[in-house]
């Protein structure tokens, strides 16, 4: 009995990755692996033994500078005042403290208001 062609061949073990076969090189191994399932050494290897060349790194873009006003990084503060024997919280954007106080009398300069207290929150974004 004579083999034929097609009993002759082996037959490949289907792996994870064949559905994601078109993304790789394309995107990074780690990428790939996410949507996959599998690590990125996995894809690696996969790429390699099918001569897969891969995927151009280009780096992230840094990261945006937080909210600015003239270049300087603005920070939230909780401003504390008094007027007419009532406190009230007022959240000010400002680069630092000492602006934050400025604004405040600034915007209240036409009522009678203390101010009791400035904490600083978190940076603005």
């Amino acid at each position: 009995m004579a083999n034929q062609p097609s009993q002759t061949r082996e037959r490949r073990r289907r792996s994870k990755l064949d559905p994601y076969r078109h993304l790789i090189g394309k995107l990074s191994d780690r990428e790939v692996a996410s949507m996959a399932g599998i690590t990125a050494d996995g894809v690696r290897m996969y790429r390699q033994r099918h001569e897969i060349p891969a995927a151009q790194t280009r780096r992230a873009p840094k990261k945006r500078q937080h909210s600015t006003l003239q270049g300087a990084q603005l920070n939230g503060y909780l401003v504390t005042v008094e007027q007419d024997n009532q406190q009230t919280d007022y959240l000010v954007l400002a680069k630092d403290l000492a602006e934050a106080a400025e604004k405040t009398q600034a915007s209240m300069e036409d009522q009678s208001v203390s101010i009791l207290g400035i904490r600083y929150v978190a940076p603005a974004i």
